[in-house]
């Protein structure tokens, strides 16, 4: 069952390859990712789109391309990225 849940969606895919565009663009390194480059991700995402679940989204699809390929990913960042979107959502603070 670990090895199914690690085995990336052709959604996830598709996500991943518009961060990996996105990362590439601004000359990061996508694989591994740092986690401040996919918090940055995220928090554009929110910041073009308004969309949470657009972010939700992305976060699983980069977790699970990293975890597929046994890259460590440092989530700490994806959840702060979360936690500021919810609060952007919510009409805190605008970057």
């Amino acid at each position: 069952n670990r090895l199914r849940s690690s085995v990336p969606t052709e959604r996830h895919e598709a996500e991943f390859r518009q961060f990996q565009a996105w990362a590439r663009a601004f000359g990061y390194r996508e694989l591994p990712a740092h986690g401040a480059v996919v918090a940055g991700y995220l928090m554009a995402i929110m910041s073009e789109l308004g969309d949470l679940n657009q972010v939700h989204e992305a976060s699983r699809a980069i977790e699970s391309v990293h975890a597929a390929r046994g890259l460590f990913l440092d989530d700490r960042y994806l959840k702060a990225a979360v936690a500021w979107a919810k609060d952007f959502r919510a009409g805190g603070e605008r970057l």
